[in-house]
């Protein structure tokens, strides 16, 4: 008796106001028998993957989330077996429920904690204005093998043995983003794969993962069926860390961070600054320069604090050794300290550097000399001197 397994595979890729054109993002699952698996990989440039467990109560189910440090829900799958992952797209207006009332809150992670099948999340859905859906689709699938995605104004029922979800609208394909290699080659995997595994799995997330700045952060496979989670950390099908919900969540609410569970990686060395400003203009662009190294050769990202409230945001990756720039521009006279950390690709993170002072002196008017307002500037910026000059003036030294 062929068995019926039903596989979900959301590769997903949340770009804030830009798609880039080696983003990873599909969402798939297939049927055959009884047996059913969820997967996922995220693509992002944030290194501080978690995976967390939430116990059941009164009134919600237990459930399994991935995301990052802010925990919120980017994927998530309960002790029923509902599992669901999402994927950016192009803006496309939702008017058909704009009349209904709106959900607060993430209505995914609502479902999560409420519904056990694809029935209940379709009529979840059907009540509620879904307008903030204009740049995202959702897929879900449940332990029946029952799958749908939802659009926004659009809620497509999966009909053949598989349905595959990648960064285009399936009503709208005309809109942008299509076609796509992704939903292609998953396309082309699921007609010639004859038998769903472990090891199709893997392999089909191995063939649609990515490297670089927005790289395969985590992967992770869920048996539906059994509630274990399969965990893997940065494109590394190599090493597994291996969960199941009725076994942790009787411990209560708790996270890791996913890079911890992956013992063998050790933190960058502090950064050396190889160049900064110790003076400048406000408003002008200047530039510091740091490098550091990584004793387990990982790539590495750079965090240049400008010690206005403001960072570069992690820049990289960049290879062990390789040194990084980063221009800034500060707005007010003053000093500042500015500092440097690294993190490799696991997050483990670096001291930050020593302080290098940036002096900003007040600008005076255009109408004064050049000479007199450097000079005046000079006295601003350093009152102690300014200080001293005036008690040699009034001794008459001067």
């Amino acid at each position: 008796m062929y068995k019926t397994i039903t596989v979900l595979i959301s590769l997903m890729c949340f770009l804030p106001g830009i798609v880039y054109s080696t983003s990873a993002c599909i969402v798939l699952n297939a049927t055959q028998d009884d047996y059913t698996i969820a997967a996922s990989n995220m693509d992002w440039n944030n290194t501080h993957s978690r995976v967390w467990f939430r116990p059941a109560d009164q009134h919600r189910y237990a459930c399994a989330c991935v995301g990052f440090e802010d925990l919120f829900p980017q994927g998530g799958v309960n002790e029923h077996g509902l599992f669901y992952d999402c994927t950016l797209c192009p803006s496309l207006e939702v008017v058909n429920s704009t009349d209904k009332p709106r959900f607060f809150g993430f209505l995914a992670e609502y479902c999560l904690r409420h519904c056990t099948t694809v029935e209940e999340i379709i009529d979840v859905y059907d009540n509620y204005n879904l307008e903030g859906m204009e740049t995202y689709q959702i897929m879900f699938a449940d332990a029946t093998g029952d799958s749908v995605i939802i659009e926004g104004d659009e809620m497509l029922r999966k009909h053949d043995s598989y349905q595959i979800m990648t960064n285009f609208y399936h009503s709208h394909p005309e809109i942008g983003w299509y076609p796509c290699w992704r939903y292609t080659l998953a396309t082309q995997m699921m007609e010639a794969c004859d038998q769903l595994s472990m090891s199709f799995m893997s392999t089909l997330l191995d063939a649609t993962n990515q490297g670089g700045t927005y790289a395969t952060q985590y992967s992770w496979v869920c048996n539906l069926s059994t509630g274990c989670i399969y965990l893997y950390h940065y494109h590394n099908f190599d090493n597994v860390a291996i969960f199941n919900i009725s076994e942790e969540v009787v411990k209560g609410f708790y996270w890791y961070s996913i890079a911890s569970l992956f013992n063998g990686s050790h933190p960058p060395a502090t950064p050396q600054v190889l160049s900064a400003p110790k003076f400048g203009r406000c408003g002008t662009d200047l530039s510091c320069t740091a490098e550091a190294t990584d004793p387990d050769d990982d790539q590495i990202y750079y965090l240049f604090d400008w010690g206005d409230g403001f960072d570069s945001g992690w820049l990289g990756p960049f290879g062990s050794g390789v040194a990084a720039t980063a221009s800034h521009q500060w707005q007010q006279a003053g000093f500042y300290e500015v500092k440097v950390r690294v993190k490799d690709t696991y997050g483990q993170m670096s001291d930050w550097t020593n302080p290098q002072l940036v002096c900003m002196p007040k600008q005076r008017s255009s109408m004064v000399d050049e000479s007199n307002d450097s000079i005046d500037s000079i006295l601003e910026a350093f009152p102690v001197i300014n200080l001293i000059l005036r008690i040699f003036q009034s001794e008459g030294a001067i």
